[in-house]
């Protein structure tokens, strides 16, 4: 796995995190997130960067993908801006286990 890591006043504000994916030549993006009061900066856009260019000068992955909360409007602006494409939805099914 590899970390961009944003720091500020002495403290981590904020983090994007890349997911090394088993027997292929993709990566999967984990959590990208800011503290609160750091947000409206780029800071998420700057991390997420970072760990694209990160992956491109590995030379031994193909893709990147990502993912994010249908109503995290900010987060789809920052993928589409950096060059991310929609793919077929899927969906999520939970079920309570009654003990």
């Amino acid at each position: 796995d590899a970390f961009a890591i944003a720091c500020a006043d002495g403290r981590y504000v904020g983090q994007s995190q890349l997911l090394l994916m088993p027997e292929t030549t993709e990566l999967e993006t984990g959590w990208t997130a800011v503290l609160p009061a750091y947000r409206q900066r780029g800071l998420a856009t700057a991390l997420k960067v970072a760990t694209l260019v990160w992956a491109k000068g590995q030379g031994a992955y193909t893709a990147v993908r990502t993912w994010n909360n249908a109503t995290n409007a900010k987060m789809i602006g920052i993928n589409q801006r950096l060059g991310f494409v929609p793919q077929p939805e899927w969906f999520w099914f939970e079920r309570t286990l009654e003990l």
